[in-house]
């Protein structure tokens, strides 16, 4: 079966909701931050504004105690206050150490002020006194403490929230994982079914009724209807198989007795003959159904013994050594196996070699060669079939296995029935090793066998 390289699902889901949590965060963080840093400067702005307003109050009020110092309050909430005359020379008030004196006054007008190391909104406000007197006050509140909040609070979101995300990704993936886990059960137990052809085998039904427990019932179903429609048709051959050999018998048992006793003239012997080559292929094709319905009964449950290959590949090529001869075709085992035993059903090895040899001797070429070569693989053994017959064309490579196929019928009149190499997949699967074709039309055909020592 063709190993198909998938993609995760839950990796899949675990990085579309990861990036949908990361745009989320970087949406909200840059919402607060902008939220923030918009709140921060207004707050500023506006206790800069009150404070240079009741200073502005205070002196229209009080105007002859702009000296002192303990009437009039210089720096309130962040503020620093400062008044001037009118030739815009200090009277009174604090103003920041690095602030730069030569700052023109704009009257009504809060500005942002920057340094090297500090920022500032500033306001000024022109003071008319009633006398015509003129005052400048000054406001200077430090925007330097906010942007520090700022860059703690970004500083803080940087490190926190990619460990955030990595938890919830974590968290997800697991919780994914465990959701999906059905689906890896469906997955390894239709592998298994595949693999054995085991159609007993059913799939556990999750715990809860969600809709992978509906899936899974449903798959059980299938398998269950399919096991059915199986049986059926291996008890029809095996039945039909059987109730043919009777008559099968009796009508070669007659062709006989015809041809010896009765001594028929020499053109109904041949129409006899004909019935009997005709029956006595029908016959074959019988045993082969048997032989395949046993043999489907018995996967998973072979009676496995050390099994030495080298000895059935000789008995095999000695007992169709008659049947090479009669097209002139070599026959020859090359085995390269230290240890040529395996643990096999020896029945069904033995038939697996007898159907591959007699493939190669009915498609191999007059005068042609049959070569078994064995190598060691390790853990398992390979085995190689070849011939230098007809091949079998690319298109009929996948359909040489299904029952009653045929490459070339002309040249399997009265040789077979289709059957052989169905039957060899069947053997090879049920002792979990592989079978394959290598071939090209007129050239030759090699089947490469692969069975596990255990």
């Amino acid at each position: 079966m063709k190993k198909i390289r998938l993609r995760s699902i839950k990796t899949k889901i675990t990085v579309w909701y990861t990036m949908i949590i990361v745009v989320v965060f970087g949406v909200i963080l840059g919402g607060m931050l902008a939220y923030s840093e918009y709140y921060g400067e207004s707050k500023i702005r506006t206790e800069l504004l009150d404070e240079v307003k009741d200073l502005r109050e205070d002196i229209l009020r009080y105007s002859e105690y702009l000296a002192k110092l303990d009437l009039v309050t210089y720096y309130d909430d962040g503020v620093m206050l400062s008044i001037y005359n009118e030739k815009l020379e200090k009277i009174n008030g604090i103003v920041p150490e690095e602030f730069p004196r030569n700052m023109e006054f704009v009257n009504g007008e809060t500005r942002k002020m920057k340094s090297e190391e500090e920022s500032w909104f500033v306001n000024d406000t022109k003071v008319v006194m009633e006398d015509g007197t003129t005052f400048w006050i000054r406001g200077v509140h430090s925007y330097s403490t906010v942007m520090i909040m700022f860059e703690r609070i970004l500083m803080m979101l940087v490190i926190v929230i990619p460990i955030l995300i990595a938890v919830t990704a974590w968290v997800g993936y697991r919780m994914i994982r465990q959701s999906l886990l059905p689906v890896h059960v469906i997955t390894e137990t239709a592998q298994e079914i595949t693999s054995s052809s085991e159609l007993s085998r059913r799939i556990p039904l999750p715990t809860q009724k969600d809709e992978f427990y509906e899936l899974s019932y449903m798959f059980n179903e299938m398998i269950e209807r399919l096991e059915e429609n199986f049986l059926r048709e291996r008890q029809f051959s095996s039945d039909a198989a059987h109730e043919l050999r009777t008559p099968i018998s009796v009508i070669l048992s007659h062709c006989e007795y015809c041809l010896e006793e009765m001594e028929p003239s020499e053109k109904v012997a041949d129409e006899i003959r004909i019935i009997q080559r005709k029956t006595q292929q029908m016959s074959e094709m019988v045993n082969d159904l048997l032989t395949i319905s046993r043999e489907e009964r018995r996967v998973g449950e072979l009676e496995c013994e050390e099994v030495d290959l080298e000895l059935i590949a000789e008995t095999v090529l000695e007992e169709l050594q008659e049947k090479a001869d009669q097209r002139d075709i070599q026959m020859e085992l090359r085995s390269a196996l230290e240890n040529p035993l395996i643990r096999a059903d020896m029945s069904m090895i033995t038939r697996l070699f007898i159907n591959l040899v007699e493939n190669a001797i009915t498609y191999g070429k007059d005068g042609g060669f049959v070569k078994i070569f064995m190598d060691d693989m390790g853990d398992r053994v390979r085995l190689r079939f070849q011939d230098n017959g007809i091949g079998i064309p690319p298109e009929a490579q996948n359909k040489i296995w299904n029952r009653f196929y045929q490459v070339d019928r002309s040249r399997s009149q009265g040789k077979g029935v289709g059957l052989g190499l169905f039957l060899a997949q069947q053997i090879v699967a049920g002792h979990k090793g592989t079978i394959r074709v290598e071939s090209e039309k007129g050239k030759g055909s090699t089947f490469v066998v692969e069975l596990p020592r255990e």
